[in-house]
C-alpha cells in the first residue's frame, strides 16, 4: 500500500517508502486495470532493472524513481512513434530552434512516399488490410518519414562533433526505433513487411539526398526497389539493406541495389539552413 497518496486533474500521484521497481508496480497495476495517470513515486527500489539487464538498486536519496502509467488514444505504430520523437528530444535537449526547423523540414520530405503511393495506386491482396490514405500501395509512408529522420538526425550530430564516441551508439537505437515504427504498422495490419523494406529504402536514400543538398556530400547514391524479388515469406530485416561495419553505408540485397552515385545542385538555403544547426548544437 502507498505511504500516501494525491490526486489533481488526470493524475493520481502514489508515494512508497519502499519497491521492489517502480516499473513492476505500475505495469501490474496497469494490468489489473489501472487508470490513465497514474503516477508511481518511491523513496528506494530495491529491485529495478536498468538497460541491457542489469540491476537498478537505489538507496534513499540516490535518486528520483518514478513511473507514470498512460493509455493514449493512439495506433501501436503511433506510439512508436512518440519513442523515435522522444529520441530526437534527447539528442535535441538545450538545441536552439534552427535544429528542430531542420528535422521538422526531414520529415516533410516523407510526403514523396504518399506520391509514389497515389503514381503506382496498386491494389494489395489480401483485401481485409485497411488504408486510411491514398491507393492501398508501397511504400509504407511511417516507414519512410522513421528512417528519413534517422539518417538525417544523426548526421546533424555527427556534423555538429565528429569526435564524440557514441554517434555510432545513437544511429543504431535510431535505426532501431525506425524499424520498430515501420513493423507497427504491419502489426496494425494496415502494410506487409515489403511496404516497409520499401519504406526504408526510399527514406534512407532521400536522407541522402538532403544531406547532399545540405552540401555535406559531394555525391549521392540512386538505389533501386526490386519488389518481385522480396518473397512472399519474407519478413522486414532493418539490417538488409544497413551495414553494421560501416555506419551510414548501405549494402545490396536481393530487393535492393545499387545504380550509382548521383550529383545535384547544393541549395544555398539548405546549407546555410544545416550549417546554423551543425553550429548551434556544437555550442
Amino acid at each position: 500500500m502507498p505511504a500516501r497518496t494525491s490526486e489533481r486533474g488526470p493524475w493520481r500521484v502514489e508515494w512508497h517508502t519502499s519497491l521492489d521497481s517502480t516499473n513492476r508496480y505500475t505495469l501490474d497495476a496497469a494490468r489489473s486495470g489501472a487508470a490513465n495517470g497514474l503516477v508511481v513515486v518511491a523513496d528506494v527500489q530495491t529491485a529495478g532493472r536498468g538497460r541491457l539487464g542489469r540491476t537498478w538498486e537505489a538507496p534513499p536519496g540516490s535518486s528520483l524513481l518514478v513511473s507514470v502509467l498512460l493509455r493514449p488514444q493512439a495506433s501501436p505504430a503511433q506510439v512508436a512513434l512518440i519513442t523515435l520523437v522522444l529520441a530526437a528530444v534527447c539528442l535535441l535537449r538545450g538545441r536552439p530552434r534552427v535544429a528542430v526547423a531542420v528535422i521538422g523540414l526531414t520529415a516533410a520530405t516523407s510526403l514523396s512516399s504518399q506520391l509514389l503511393k497515389l503514381l503506382l495506386a496498386h491494389p494489395r491482396f489480401p483485401s481485409s488490410l485497411s488504408y486510411t490514405l491514398g491507393p492501398e500501395a508501397l511504400p509504407s509512408g511511417h516507414a519512410t518519414e522513421a528512417h528519413i529522420v534517422a539518417q538525417v538526425l544523426w548526421r546533424l550530430a555527427l556534423a555538429a562533433d565528429d569526435t564524440k564516441d557514441d554517434t555510432d551508439i545513437w544511429l543504431e537505437q535510431l535505426m532501431r526505433q525506425a524499424a520498430r515504427i515501420a513493423v507497427n504498422r504491419t502489426v496494425a495490419g494496415v502494410h506487409f513487411p515489403v511496404d516497409s523494406a520499401a519504406g526504408q529504402l526510399l527514406g534512407l536514400t532521400l536522407g541522402e539526398y538532403l544531406v547532399h543538398l545540405c552540401g555535406l556530400e559531394d555525391e549521392y547514391t540512386a538505389w533501386e526497389f526490386l519488389g518481385p524479388q522480396f518473397g512472399p515469406s519474407d519478413d522486414f530485416d532493418w539490417r538488409a539493406i544497413y551495414d553494421t561495419t560501416v555506419p551510414g553505408k548501405r549494402k545490396a540485397a536481393s530487393f535492393a541495389i545499387e545504380i550509382g552515385d548521383q550529383t545535384a545542385t547544393n541549395s544555398l538555403i539548405l546549407k546555410w539552413l544545416w550549417e546554423r544547426a551543425a553550429t548551434e548544437w556544437a555550442a
